[in-house]
């Protein structure tokens, strides 16, 4: 992992992309790997933008063994570098108080008491205050430091004047960032943000200590979404001498609208258009791009469906791309029903057109949607549609009893998440399992009576389509679940009416389970006793209200002989009923 997060920290690569590939190397390295050392390190030296070395700065602690002499020498050069900016300097003063032993830092900072740059000069006479007091250095300096000097709180708000985000950024950062700040938490693409200050629209170019003097703590910014420099690369044509530009240009526009729910349908039109491109890449990314923006108008996703289909058949699909074709398209046929805002409109679409790409090669998709299966964990709930969609379809394709999507519908069940597709997946077990098989009624039957596992209800109404008559062990976890928890009534009713489906009558456990529940009424419990022990022994466990007693004697009524004739009104009644076998 470590190995292929490395060559994502290239210079050409974006440096948000490199931040993230940071964070991901300081949570999985051990302490001291000196590949990931050297690789900050080397991001430190040579690094153009501050942010990047500040990034890589803030990293390093978290992989150095203390002493380490190659990153103290390091640390200590960028801190007493003139030229450095002084966001990279005052970064590099606090690592170094986790790095270097005490007495070196302290000899680094007192070199810089006098240094040039008032706000180094700061951060020096503080860390030695704090250090030499005894209290933990930097943490406490963050507190007492004017921070507004260094930092502004930026507050973003829409044209009707309501509160959209707020965060704080160094003086130093440019607009560009911002907007990418912004994507990150709104979702808004960079390409379509304008900021505007003081009725100016604002450059990416620009640095907010242009807006903001120092004597100000406090940015307030306005964002609108606006089209204009998308709609140009999409309807800009190609120039002899440009075309590689001009193709970069649509594909980067084609790439902002994918994963954005607010796309306007008013691209539709022409991401559709795209799909004629000379360019196979353009081609590729205006396929993934039509799910986002159909997703809020029926004829377009239906059409989109259509056409994307059509575009595979035809052989569309760069032949250059390590992407599978065919795991491609079925991932964006799904997304445009689980993408919907009304997902049943589309559903049928969707389904048909998978069902036509599966009639060439059958068994392949039937692969492929177990594999999106599989890659289901930890999706977000706007994605579960997607998944909905995938198991559908497998219930389509499969043959009754296929052991992979019996398994693949049995660990979807059972996860321990709470979430849309898991409760599809117990439906779908129901269809694909045959009757009695043990190793699924056996995982349902621990699920069911494990304390705390979401999803027990379902996993006894699976029980009940999938158990054998009989079947011992489940009528016993369904006995177990009858008389324990009192908390859980619904799931006590649930229990006791799949006995009534399950168990074989006079069966001998869950008649004496059913004789066994309290006779009284609800307002016999007095409501203020507060002494449990004064009460019957086992009395409180075995109320459980007036739906599960009612419950239980018709249940009990179906168990013993002769009970079609008369219902019991006692248990005295039901004994009688029995007779000396029950």
């Amino acid at each position: 992992a470590i190995r292929e997060l490395l060559t994502l920290l290239g210079p050409d690569e974006d440096a948000f992309v490199r931040r993230v590939v940071m964070d991901a190397m300081a949570s999985v390295a051990e302490m001291g790997d000196q590949q990931v050392i050297l690789a900050l390190l080397g991001l430190v030296e040579g690094a153009e933008e501050w942010y990047t070395k500040t990034d890589a700065i803030e990293k390093l602690p978290q992989v150095t063994l203390p002493g380490d002499l190659r990153v103290v020498r390091a640390l200590t050069a960028c801190a007493t570098n003139a030229d450095e900016d002084e966001v990279v300097r005052r970064a590099a003063m606090e690592a170094l108080l986790s790095v270097a032993e005490q007495s070196d830092a302290e000899v680094v900072w007192k070199s810089l008491v006098s240094d040039h740059v008032p706000e180094v000069r700061e951060m020096a006479t503080h860390l030695l205050e704090e250090v030499q007091s005894g209290v933990e250095a930097f943490s406490a300096f963050k507190k007492r430091e004017a921070r507004p000097k260094e930092y502004v709180d930026i507050v973003v708000r829409n044209f009707e004047g309501s509160h959209v985000v707020d965060f704080d950024r160094p003086r130093q950062v440019k607009v560009g960032m911002l907007k990418q700040d912004l994507a990150d938490q709104c979702g808004a693409p960079p390409m379509l943000q304008k900021l505007i200050f003081n009725n100016t629209i604002l450059e990416d170019s620009a640095c907010i200590s242009t807006l903001c003097p120092r004597s100000e703590s406090t940015l307030d910014l306005t964002v609108c979404l606006s089209l204009d420099q998308l709609t140009r690369r999409f309807l800009s044509v190609p120039r002899t001498l440009a075309r590689k530009k001009d193709v970069q240009h649509r594909i980067s526009a084609l790439k902002s609208l994918q994963g954005f729910f607010h796309a306007s349908p008013a691209f539709f039109d022409v991401v559709l258009k795209c799909l004629g491109s000379p360019e196979p890449q353009v081609q590729l990314e205006a396929v993934k791009a039509l799910p986002w923006v159909a997703r809020h108008d029926d004829k377009h996703a239906i059409l989109g469906i259509e056409r994307v289909v059509a575009w595979y058949a035809a052989g569309g699909f760069p032949e250059d791309q390590e992407e599978d074709p065919l795991r491609t398209v079925v991932e964006i046929v799904a997304s445009f029903a689980g993408l919907h805002t009304h997902y049943y409109l589309v559903k049928d679409v969707a389904l048909q057109a998978l069902t036509r790409i599966a009639e060439a090669e059958p068994q392949q998709v039937l692969g492929v949607l177990l594999s999106l299966l599989h890659a289901a964990t930890g999706k977000e709930w706007t994605e579960q549609w997607v998944l909905v969609l995938e198991i559908e379809a497998l219930l389509r394709f499969a043959e009754k009893g296929d052991e992979r999507v019996v398994d693949a519908m049995l660990g979807l069940a059972l996860s321990g998440e709470n979430n849309l597709a898991k409760y599809e997946a117990f439906m779908a077990l129901t269809q694909i399992t045959p009757l009695g098989h043990r190793r699924v009624v056996r995982a349902l039957t621990s699920f069911c009576t494990g304390e705390g596992n979401i999803g027990r209800g379902e996993a006894v109404e699976a029980l009940v389509q999938l158990a054998e008559v009989g079947d011992p062990e489940v009528v016993g976890a369904l006995v177990t679940i009858s008389t324990t928890e009192p908390s859980y009534r619904s799931l006590k009713l649930q229990a006791l009416e799949a006995l009534a489906q399950v168990a074989v009558p006079g069966d001998k456990q869950v008649v004496s389970m059913l004789l066994a529940f309290s006779e009284f009424e609800d307002e016999d419990l007095d409501e203020d006793e507060d002494d449990d022990e004064e009460l019957e022994e086992g009395m409180l466990l075995r109320y459980h209200g007036s739906p599960v007693r009612e419950t239980a004697r018709k249940l009990l009524v179906q168990m013993t002989s002769g009970a079609e004739e008369t219902e019991p009104t006692t248990i005295g009644d039901a004994c009688r009923l029995a007779g000396g076998g029950a």
